[in-house]
């Protein structure tokens, strides 16, 4: 099936319960009410002939839904197995206004969608359309209030536009590049998924966080001047008073005189500082990926 041109403000189209091996969205525009519902592809067989003389043929080919140069407008998509179809191609398309329950379309990393021109074979993921793609199922799903899948999306849109903003530099040894360009919001956004998987997992930041914090302390307290304080007592049977010390350490607020009879000049001042930053960064990142289903 395949819809082109222009669907009116006066039209309708219902499509129920089918099974259908290619759906296509070629330069069309939904301008009225299209509703597809329980539409899932058919695998292997179809219908051949005429009413007096039907058979059962095998189709191979694979299942492909293609939304090419199109606007899908309010477009209402019903329990339409997106996760089924072999390939969802998507280019140059706007989706912000569609309408998904029951089944979603699906995360790049989950499925086999790709961008460019359904009547080639070989797909690839183009950063800079993929970001488009999501950004638009994130506003959808943020239209239609499913929490959810509003988070998913912008995880995956901010992935697509990290790798998109890579693309722009070209080489790692064309360092030029990096001055010359947008080079902190890739690094940015690294920080952010490498933290807590761009908000969506607090698990992975409050482990960072407790980790990371440690190192840095075990680095402080090597730094500290007082040789046996900072090699001597870094063995098990003193955890109890290193531990003591960590958790205060691991508060940015805590104060410079964090191990009384200290000189925390120098090397141990630098780490104390590293320390603030990072777990103030953490701990930012664990809370804010804690509630993420929180209202903005």
């Amino acid at each position: 099936i395949e819809f082109k041109n222009t669907c009116l403000s006066s039209g309708v189209v219902r499509l129920s319960s089918m099974f259908i091996n290619r759906l296509s969205f070629s330069s069309f525009i939904n301008e009225g009410v299209v509703r597809l519902s329980n539409i899932t592809p058919n695998g292997k067989y179809y219908i051949d002939g005429n009413e007096a003389d039907k058979t059962l043929k095998i189709d191979d080919s694979p299942s492909k839904m293609a939304i090419f140069n199109s606007d899908l407008g309010q477009m209402y998509f019903h329990n339409c197995g997106f996760s089924l179809w072999d390939s969802i191609l998507i280019e140059g398309s706007r989706l912000s206004d569609v309408t998904t329950t029951k089944e979603h379309f699906p995360l790049s990393k989950e499925s086999t969608i790709r961008t460019g021109d359904p009547n080639q074979d070989i797909k690839e993921q183009n950063p800079a359309q993929l970001e488009e793609t999501y950004n638009h199922l994130f506003l959808a799903m943020q239209k239609q209030g499913n929490r959810t899948w509003e988070i998913k999306y912008y995880a995956e849109y901010l992935e697509w536009h990290r790798k998109a903003k890579l693309e722009e530099f070209g080489s790692l040894l064309n360092l030029p590049n990096y001055f010359r360009k947008d080079w902190y919001t890739p690094a940015a956004l690294w920080l952010h998924k490498w933290s807590s998987g761009y908000g969506n997992n607090w698990v992975r930041s409050t482990v960072f966080t407790v980790l990371g914090a440690a190192l840095l302390y075990y680095c402080y307290a090597l730094s500290l001047p007082e040789w046996e304080f900072g090699f001597d007592r870094m063995l098990l049977k003193n955890f109890g008073k290193h531990f003591k010390y960590f958790t205060q350490f691991i508060l940015p607020t805590h104060s410079f005189d964090l191990i009384p009879g200290t000189n925390t000049n120098g090397w141990p001042a630098f780490w104390d500082i590293i320390g603030r930053i990072f777990t103030g960064f953490m701990i930012y990142q664990t809370v804010a990926a804690f509630r993420r289903f929180g209202k903005r």
